[in-house]
């Protein structure tokens, strides 16, 4: 199996598990589906955990169950919050620097070159549809890491798109 992880942050963002299909030679799409998750109680002893009183517990009521999407719950992907055009292109740009230094750094001139070269039809498409988006980071929630952006096609079918070239591969 291949995990593909942010190349700035290292979170793992997905894995060859999903059916990915390029799109505009830059942009993975990657179908993903609605996933239920049933809460179940975790003794904190077996683990050696002591969750102290204070402690606000985040997760679902044992035996309640909530709905996501499958490789948002697999990777913990974090829901971010929705940029507007004006945002989206402010926070490409200085990304797209961090990401060709990456590549630089990393000996893929090819793909830096070919990441600078295909990366403004894909910001234009982004940026004029920004607002049908929802807006997931990896489970850092580093706000300067790679963005992955979930979509619905026809109204039915969710889908995510990440930069192909923002993410490494590592064989597990």
């Amino acid at each position: 199996m291949i995990i593909y992880k942010d190349i700035l942050t290292g979170d793992e963002m997905l894995s060859d598990t999903y059916q990915i299909k390029e799109v505009m030679e830059i942009l993975w799409k990657v179908n993903c589906q609605k996933k239920t998750i049933t809460a179940t109680k975790i003794d904190d002893k077996l683990i050696g955990g002591n969750a102290s009183q204070e402690e606000q517990q985040e997760c679902l009521e044992e035996g309640s169950s909530s709905t996501e999407m499958d490789i948002v719950a697999d990777y913990q992907l974090q829901s971010m919050p929705p940029f507007d055009r004006k945002g989206f292109l402010n926070y490409f740009k200085p990304y797209c620097k961090k990401v060709l230094k990456k590549l630089e750094e990393q000996g893929e001139t090819e793909k830096a070159a070919e990441f600078k070269a295909k990366a403004p039809a894909a910001v234009a498409y982004l940026s004029k549809n920004i607002k049908d988006f929802d807006i997931y980071s990896g489970e850092s929630s580093d706000v300067d890491g790679s963005f992955g952006y979930l979509d619905w096609e026809d109204g039915t079918t969710p889908y995510m798109l990440f930069f192909k070239h923002a993410l490494i591969e590592e064989k597990v």
